[in-house]
């Protein structure tokens, strides 16, 4: 029998069309139901229209207890028991999501297991759905396992290994500009502050493991414990890790299952990125409401999408997203533009690593596809436009039959080289969007069953690394304003009382004269150093 003639089974498309529909997440699914992440995820990846349900089947018999083909092995009475229990409190626990929502699930729990080639009386059924809330109170005394970790390694006087996870984007994937003071040789800004950082709550009981990731999906998927990378190609189970550096907040990924410390004084702005001829059209737009609305006119890109987005459509523009991230949340969210499968005008690139040739060829595509003509505006975080920019520009110079590109970035790093400056009205139009750009803080990230290791990591922060070790977070904030244009000195009184306010404000401005002093440091780091220096200056009150 063909593959793609075997239906996979009710229940697993049930949870797959739940999730995907951001009915609930995987994360709470499995505590609701008392049964594992891994569990749901597996349901997940079966019930997934693209997965071919015999070859998934033959990779999860341990779990499902039976083959789903023709003269498939039976399962043991203790595996059937467990994965009837198991399965009827999932089904149990979309139900009741489903009857919050006027829905129903349109079959039965007893048909729901035939499909997995079990079946049980309506007695042990009924036992299982009894002893949910049991397990659901089990899955709670999974909170805090990083703490239980750490203590037990402490009790036999030995170290736990924590898994952390720097991202690869700057500034923490980036070499630091101190590294000969800290004799670190080409140590990552990310590494080293994350050393620094979580180093300081149990040294003598936790060692950390520090590995790069440049896959949004796999990091948030390894630490927010959903056992599969959302929204990945493979749907391949992710090795677990415990802490992100350098991820960025927002309340999609708290939702996901982290949460966040972040790093006060700082955030990265989310960027928009089209043709310098589109950019004059959106010009030209924004000055064609009719009289009455004059005073309602959008003065940055921002009120635009906000306001008029579908004069976009109209006017044949392409959105291109990282499918997940800041830009797509900011259209689907805010500016209420429908991502809908057919919509050809709406691209969303899943985050994987090979994300920049994928974007750049759609960004190239757009301007003639299908035969019409598309004016693209790709809409992200500005230190992922910058490095888009510059793949392209990379990519022309090596192959001159490419073709160049015409990207103009609305981001921090376009307008201080002065690129365009000869065209006023554009410049002032840019000027303005990078003013009122949407924010986004970073720092470090873990998974929301981990509150009380959480508290210990801002405790970290504050009083370890922000006040008694104020002299090395000044080279750690210097180095990440220098190591990227596009982060933003942002009011940090809100985080940290006055006192440990300036003295971080003094201790990066002296960090930053180090450059601007050192007859070593080159002309362009001096430039950068006094341009920052002046920010910090200003806007740390």
């Amino acid at each position: 029998m063909d593959n793609q003639q075997i239906e996979p089974p009710r229940l697993a498309v049930a949870v797959t069309k739940a999730i995907k529909e951001q009915q609930v997440t995987r994360r709470n699914l499995a505590r609701s139901a008392g049964v594992t992440n891994d569990l749901v995820g597996e349901l997940y990846n079966v019930g997934d229209a693209g997965t071919a349900w015999r070859d998934v089947a033959r990779k999860s018999a341990q779990w499902i207890g039976t083959l789903a083909r023709d003269g498939g092995a039976r399962p043991s009475n203790k595996l059937k028991s467990g994965k009837t229990g198991s399965l009827s409190r999932v089904y149990a626990s979309l139900k009741e999501l489903a009857r919050e929502d006027g829905l129903e699930l349109g079959f039965s729990i007893e048909d729901a297991l035939k499909d997995f080639g079990l079946s049980s009386t309506s007695r042990e059924i009924e036992l299982a759905l009894e002893n949910r809330t049991s397990h659901s109170r089990a899955k709670q005394k999974q909170l805090d396992s990083l703490m239980d970790r750490v203590g037990q390694a402490s009790r036999i006087g030995m170290k736990e290994r924590l898994k952390v996870l720097n991202f690869d984007w700057p500034p923490f994937n980036k070499q630091s500009t101190f590294s000969k003071l800290f004799d670190s040789g080409d140590t990552k800004l990310g590494e080293l502050l994350a050393k620094a950082w979580l180093g300081s709550i149990s040294p003598m009981s936790i060692e950390l493991g520090i590995e790069t990731e440049s896959d949004f999906q796999r990091a948030i998927s390894a630490v927010a414990g959903e056992g599969v990378a959302a929204g990945g190609d493979s749907g391949a189970v992710t090795e677990p890790a415990d802490i992100i550096v350098g991820l960025y907040d927002s309340s999609a990924r708290r939702f996901s299952g982290l949460t966040f410390v972040n790093l006060p004084g700082v955030a990265n702005a989310l960027g928009v990125g089209m043709p310098s001829s589109a950019a004059k059209r959106v010009i030209e737009l924004m000055s064609s409401a009719a009289p009455s609305e004059k005073t309602a006119n959008p003065q940055t890109i921002w009120d635009f999408l906000l306001t008029r987005s579908k004069d976009l459509f109209q006017e044949d523009f392409r959105f291109i997203v990282i499918q997940g991230e800041v830009g797509d949340l900011f259209l689907q969210g805010p500016c209420g533009v429908s991502f809908e499968p057919e919509n050809a005008q709406v691209i969303r690139v899943p985050g994987r690593t090979d994300i920049l040739e994928e974007i750049a060829r759609q960004y190239r595509i757009s301007g003639s596809l299908g035969g019409k003509t598309y004016s693209p505006i790709v809409i992200a975080d500005s230190t992922f436009l910058i490095r888009l920019w510059e793949y392209l520009e990379t990519q022309e110079s090596q192959d001159p039959t490419i073709g160049k590109s015409d990207l103009l970035p609305f981001t921090r790093k376009w307008l201080l080289k002065g690129k365009i400056s000869a065209d006023e009205q554009l410049g002032s139009f840019v000027d303005r969007s990078l003013q009122f750009a949407p924010q986004y803080r970073g720092g470090v990230s873990l998974s929301t069953d981990e509150p009380k290791f959480a508290h210990f990591v801002d405790v970290a922060l504050k009083q370890d690394l922000l006040t008694n070790a104020v002299s090395l977070a000044g080279y750690f904030y210097a180095d990440m304003l220098l190591l990227s244009e596009e982060l933003r000195v942002t009011p940090i009184s809100q985080d940290l009382a006055d006192f440990q306010s300036a003295r971080l404000k003094q201790a990066t401005l002296n960090s930053l004269q180090y450059h601007l002093d050192s007859p070593k440091a080159a002309s362009t780091l001096k430039q950068d150093a006094k341009l920052r220096l002046e920010e910090v200056a200003q806007v740390w009150k």
